[in-house]
Parts: structure tokens; C-alpha cells; sequence
């Protein structure tokens, strides 16, 4: 698959998403982030190539996540401006919550694919690595490095925050639906790394 044919694939499938950044120079950031990400990882489908729940093998899961994790930390954002005035970077939000599992596709793939390949290197920091690669600002940065258990005991900008608890509410919802568990069920309190 070519270059413009993975571009042309993540925006048939993040399109909305993606129209949400309203600096182009940042959307496009985003846009070739996965890019980098699909070719790294041996993608051609994301909604095939991207797993979200590691017990769950479910076409699609992957996507429907991320979508909802851009719609609810959106709301969340729009939220607290109304509610309390509170001026978080809209575009940092969305550019976040779009790439805050962008390292899943590394993570998953097989571990002679790149160096971090495999589920030895979490996908937090796979994921900062591709965006750093793509000179992603580092308010964009910092939620995708500390959105999962990799932020548990460090501060979160407020934008971090919002995706934090939107990526949870999310894994939380489907938890419930595909594993009839919660999000702290699914969850282990400690993350253990594939014996090495």
C-alpha cells in the first residue's frame, strides 16, 4: 500500500474526526502520524489492524474506540467552557484524543516489524515516538505519553485530563459490552510485560 493510499484510508475512517482539527498544519500532523504508524506496523486496515481490547479480536473495536474518545472529550471540553469557563485548546483535544492509541498499531504487530514492536514497549510510548517523529506539538505529546497507567501518578494538563477520562469512559463502555466487566476490572492495577 502506498503512502497516499494509507492517507487516503485514514481519512475515509478518521475523516470527522480529522475535520475537527481546525489547524491544518496540526491535522495534517495527525494524518501522516498514522500514516507512519500503518507502514510501521504492517497496516492496511485499520478497522481490521487496530485492536483496542487485547482479549476482544473484534473488527472495528479499535476505530469505534478512538472515534468516541475525539466525540467525548470534545463534549467534555465544551463542557467545562460553558459550565466553567474553562479555556482548554480545542484542537490540542482532538489532536490527542485522535493519537492517543496511535501506538496500538506498533504494539501489536510483530515484534521484528520496528524496535518498538511488541508488546514489551507499551503503545503510550510507541505512540509518542511516532508523533515526535511527526513534529507534533508537545501539548499533543503529553496526552498521548500519559494517557494510560504509564500517567497515573504525574499531573496532566487539562486537556491531558479531558482525554484521560474520556479514553477511560470509553474503555469502561466496552468493557461492559464485549466482556460484561468494568473498566477497573479490565484494567490490571500493575502493568507485567510478556516474559522476556
Amino acid at each position: 500500500m502506498s503512502t497516499e493510499d494509507q492517507a487516503q484510508h485514514v481519512r475515509q475512517v478518521f475523516g470527522g474526526e480529522l475535520a475537527e482539527i481546525g489547524d491544518q498544519a496540526l491535522r495534517e500532523q495527525v494524518l501522516r502520524t498514522w500514516v507512519r504508524a500503518m507502514a510501521l506496523s504492517g497496516a492496511s486496515d485499520l478497522r481490521q489492524d487496530l485492536r483496542f481490547l487485547k482479549d476482544v479480536d473484534k473488527p472495528g473495536l479499535g476505530v469505534e474506540h478512538i472515534r468516541a474518545v475525539v466525540r467525548l472529550a470534545l463534549a467534555i471540553a465544551g463542557a467545562l467552557a460553558e459550565a466553567h469557563g474553562a479555556a482548554l485548546d480545542r484542537d490540542v483535544v482532538a489532536a490527542g484524543a485522535l493519537l492517543h492509541d496511535v501506538g496500538k498499531l506498533l504494539e501489536h504487530a510483530p515484534a521484528e516489524r520496528h524496535v518498538l514492536a511488541g508488546n514489551l514497549v507499551r503503545h503510550a510510548f510507541s505512540g509518542t515516538y511516532l508523533a515526535i517523529e511527526e513534529g507534533l506539538p508537545r501539548e499533543v505529546l503529553h496526552i498521548i505519553a500519559y494517557h494510560s497507567l504509564e500517567g497515573q501518578r504525574l499531573r496532566r494538563t487539562p486537556e491531558g485530563e479531558v482525554v484521560y477520562r474520556a479514553d477511560f469512559l470509553s474503555l469502561d463502555a466496552l468493557a461492559r459490552r464485549e466482556l460484561d466487566k468494568s473498566g477497573f476490572d479490565y484494567l490490571p492495577y500493575v502493568y507485567l510485560p510478556p516474559h522476556v
